[in-house]
C-alpha cells in the first residue's frame, strides 16, 4: 500500500532546499535530485521473538545503521546492525525485564551506546561498547526513573541522558563526565517529562522537548551558563505526545508531536524569535510514535504511524509544502518508528510490524544529483593588509539536493590563480588562516574557492576580492623615503587647518617633525578634524616635486 498527498504550509519560506530521499547501503550511494523519491519494499530486520519495540536508530559514518530495541517476549535489550551482508542481531542485557525506552548513538570511534530502562528495577540503565562486548552501568536509582530515555553524546563522546522519573512526574537529565555520573532533576511535577527528546548544541549545551501530562502540553527546555529555562511551546488540545526533537544547523528546536484531541501530526519550528507550530498531517489518527530527522537540504521530514489504516507513513516538507506518504501496510505497522539520513541524503526507517511482532525497515531509493553546488561567496579581511605571512578568509556555498560535503581553495596574484598556494585537499571548512606565506609588498592577492555535493559535482570557482599588502610605516618621514608606486600605512594626526582645504589635508607626526600631504585628487572629503588621529593607507607618488599620497583610506 502506497500512496502521497500533499498539505499546504505557511511556514516554506524558512528553509532553502527541499527534502530528498535515498537508499541505506554501507557505501554512499549516488544522491537524489530535487523532490524526487522512490521506496524500496519494506523488509525484516529481525523476526526473533517479540521484537521491535522501543526502537531507536543512528546510523555510523558509513551509512550503516545501528539499532536498539525491546524484546517484549523475553524482556532483553537487543541490538541489531545492517552491513553489505546483511542485519545482525544479538542481546545486549538480558538481567531481569530491561530494554524498555531505548535510545541509541554511536560516538567518531564507533562506539555503540544506549540508555535503556531496568523495568524489573525501575532504574535508568546505559550500554556501552559494540557487538558481544558490552559494558553495562545503572545509572539513576531515584524512583521510578529511566522511561522515554533519550541518548546523546558530546564532542567528547560522552553521554547526556533525558528520562523521566515516574514517581514524582519530573524531568531528569544526567551525564557522564568521564570517571563519574551526575544527575539532576530539570522540570518537577506534576506530569512532566513524558516522551522526553534531547539535542545538545555545538556548544554542548541540551535542549528538551518534553510532555507535560497533567496538562498536556508540549513544552521545551534549554541549558546555558545562567541554568535551566523551560517553557511552553503548545497547549492547544492535548499536544505533545511522541515528541521528538532535532536542532538544525543554527541551533534552532524543531520538533514533531502528536495531538491527542485531533488525531494530527504536528510540527513546530523555532526561528530565533517565535514558535511557528503547524498540523503536518490530518489525515484520519495519524502521527503516534513519530521521528523527526533532515535531509542533507536542511529539510525537515517524519516517520510515524497512521492508527486508523494500520499503516507506516512518512512526511517530508520541500517548497510546496509537507507530502505525506503511506510506506507500509496493510498489517498493523509503524510502531516505533525511528528515522535517519545519511550524508548524501539517502534514508532508512526502522520500525515494529505489531501484528507479527517483528523489526521491520524500509530504504529510499533516490536518484542522482546532476546539478553543482552554487559558487562559494568567498569574503577575505577587507581591501588591505600589514601582514607579510599571513591571509585569511572564509566562504560559503549550498546546495539543495545533497548538501555540500567539501571545499577546496587556492590563493593568488590574480583571481582564480594558483601561484602562491596550489588548490588544497577538499575538506568541510568555511574558513581558514594560511601561515607561512612570503607576501610581498604592493601586490594583492585572492582566496579562490570551488564547493564539493553529496555527488561529487563540484561548482565554479569564485574569488574574493583581492586583498593588497601595504608596508606599515612609523611617519611620514619613512613614507617618503619609499619610491613612487608603493603602497603604505602610516598614523599620525591632521594639520591644523588643513581639513578645511577640500580635496586634500596634510598629516603629522606627534613630534611635528614631519608631514605629507593626503589628496583625494578632484574629490571632496568631509572625513576628518584638526588634530584628529588618523591612519592612511594610500599610494606614494611624487607631484610637482611633493611627495603624496593618492587613491586613499582613511580609518
Amino acid at each position: 500500500m502506497r500512496f502521497t498527498y500533499s498539505v499546504a504550509s505557511r511556514y516554506v519560506s524558512a528553509w532553502a532546499c527541499a527534502s530528498v530521499l535515498g537508499v541505506f547501503l554501507c557505501v554512499l550511494n549516488p544522491p537524489c535530485a530535487l523532490g524526487a523519491i522512490s521506496w524500496q519494499p519494506p523488509e525484516v530486520a529481525d523476526s526473533t521473538g517479540a521484537v521491535g519495540q522501543y526502537t531507536s536508530m543512528v546510523l555510523d559514518a558509513s551509512a550503516c545503521p545501528h539499532v536498539s530495541y525491546y524484546d517484549s517476549g523475553t524482556g532483553d535489550l537487543k541490538y541489531a546492525y545492517g552491513d553489505i551482508a546483511g542485519w545482525h542481531t544479538e542481546v545486549v542485557d538480558s538481567t531481569g525485564d530491561v530494554g524498555k525506552f531505548t535510545s541509541i548513538q554511536i560516538d567518531s570511534a564507533g562506539t555503540v551506546h544506549i540508555s535503556y530502562q531496568d523495568v524489573t528495577n525501575a532504574n535508568l540503565k546505559y550500554a556501552v561498547g559494540g557487538p558481544h562486548n558490552w559494558t553495562v552501568t545503572t545509572v539513576d536509582t531515584a524512583g521510578t526513573v529511566g522511561l522515554y530515555t533519550s541518548l546523546a553524546l558530546d564532542a567528547a563522546g560522552r553521554p547526556h541522558i533525558a528520562h523521566m522519573n515516574n514517581d514524582t512526574g519530573a524531568l531528569r537529565y544526567a551525564v557522564y563526565d568521564g570517571s563519574a555520573w551526575h544527575t539532576e532533576t530539570v522540570d518537577s511535577g506534576p506530569g512532566v517529562g513524558r516522551f522526553c527528546s534531547l539535542a545538545l548544541d555545538s556548544e554542548g549545551e541540551p535542549h528538551i522537548a518534553y510532555q507535560n501530562y497533567t496538562n498536556y502540553d508540549l513544552k521545551y527546555v534549554v541549558h546555558s551558563s545562567s541554568g535551566w529555562q523551560s517553557q511552553i511551546v503548545e497547549s492547544q488540545n492535548s499536544v505533545g505526545w511522541y515528541s521528538s526533537l532535532r536542532l538544525d544547523s543554527y541551533g534552532r528546536p524543531h520538533i514533531a508531536h502528536y495531538d491527542s484531541t485531533t488525531f494530527d501530526l504536528r510540527y513546530t519550528h523555532f526561528d530565533g524569535q517565535a514558535w511557528h507550530p503547524q498540523a503536518v498531517d490530518v489525515m484520519g489518527n495519524v502521527g503516534r510514535f513519530c521521528s523527526l530527522s533532515f535531509s542533507v537540504g536542511g529539510w525537515p521530514a517524519v516517520s510515524y504511524l497512521d492508527y486508523d489504516n494500520r499503516d507506516l507513513k512518512y512526511a517530508y516538507m520541500d517548497t510546496q509544502g509537507w507530502h505525506c506518504q503511506t510506506l507500509d501496510g496493510p498489517d498493523f505497522v509503524g510502531w516505533y518508528t525511528s528515522l535517519a539520513f545519511d550524508s548524501v541524503g539517502n534514508a532508512l526507517i526502522v520500525y515494529e510490524d505489531e501484528t507479527n511482532y517483528d523489526l521491520k525497515y524500509i530504504k529510499g531509493l533516490a536518484p542522482p544529483d546532476s546539478t553543482p553546488p552554487s559558487p562559494p561567496i568567498v569574503v577575505d579581511d577587507g581591501s588591505y593588509t600589514t601582514a607579510t605571512s599571513t591571509l585569511h578568509a572564509s566562504w560559503s556555498s549550498s546546495d539543495n539536493e545533497t548538501g555540500v560535503n567539501a571545499y577546496s581553495y587556492s590563493i593568488g596574484t590574480t583571481a582564480g590563480a594558483t601561484d602562491v598556494l596550489a588548490w588544497t585537499d577538499p575538506a568541510l571548512i568555511t574558513e581558514t588562516t594560511r601561515s607561512g606565506l612570503t607576501l610581498l609588498a604592493n601586490s594583492s592577492y585572492f582566496f579562490n574557492v570551488k564547493a564539493r555535493n553529496g555527488a561529487g559535482l563540484w561548482s565554479s570557482v569564485a574569488s574574493s576580492d583581492g586583498i593588497r599588502v601595504v608596508r606599515e610605516c612609523d611617519n611620514p618621514r619613512g613614507a617618503k623615503s619609499l619610491p613612487d608606486s608603493n603602497w603604505v600605512k602610516i598614523q599620525g594626526v591632521v594639520s591644523g587647518g588643513t581639513e578645511f582645504f577640500g580635496t586634500f589635508f596634510y598629516i603629522e607626526d606627534a613630534s611635528r617633525i614631519s608631514g605629507i600631504k593626503v589628496d583625494f585628487e578632484n574629490s571632496a572629503h568631509s572625513l576628518v578634524s584638526s588634530e584628529q588621529p588618523v591612519s592612511v593607507v594610500g599610494r606614494i607618488v611624487t607631484r610637482s616635486g611633493e611627495r603624496v599620497i593618492v587613491d586613499p583610506y582613511v580609518e
